[in-house]
């Protein structure tokens, strides 16, 4: 996820995520956000949400063979295979992308929330 082709991915967090006594900081911290990780069951995404995040893995890793960035295509596509074949639980790919996810929601709810507060 460190590379600028990978800026903008993120997976929307389940609603199970937002336990109200998480988002009341003025800021999500690091231990706060593994918390919310370890809490998100298995199941809370449908295997088409890691399919298709997957098949956008694959499309980029054709893109950076095109450019030459043979290395990131190889990453690229081990991801796409990780999120179809390694469950959410054991993939730091797949928990990557949420984590992201959350971290945006919770810049995205604390902007909300200060909104409101003025």
């Amino acid at each position: 996820l460190t590379s600028p082709a990978m800026a903008s991915w993120y997976v929307d967090p389940p609603r199970s995520a937002f336990q109200e006594r998480r988002w009341t900081q003025s800021r999500m911290d690091v231990e706060a956000l593994y918390a919310a990780l370890r809490e998100i069951p298995a199941d809370a995404f449908s295997p088409d949400v890691w399919s298709q995040v997957a098949h956008r893995a694959e499309q980029l890793a054709e893109w950076l063979v095109i450019v030459g960035q043979h290395d990131l295509a190889v990453l690229a596509v081990t991801a796409a295979h990780a999120l179809r074949t390694v469950p959410y639980e054991q993939n730091p790919f797949a928990q990557a992308l949420v984590a992201r996810g959350l971290a945006f929601a919770f810049e995205a709810l604390h902007r909300e929330k200060q909104r409101w507060d003025d």
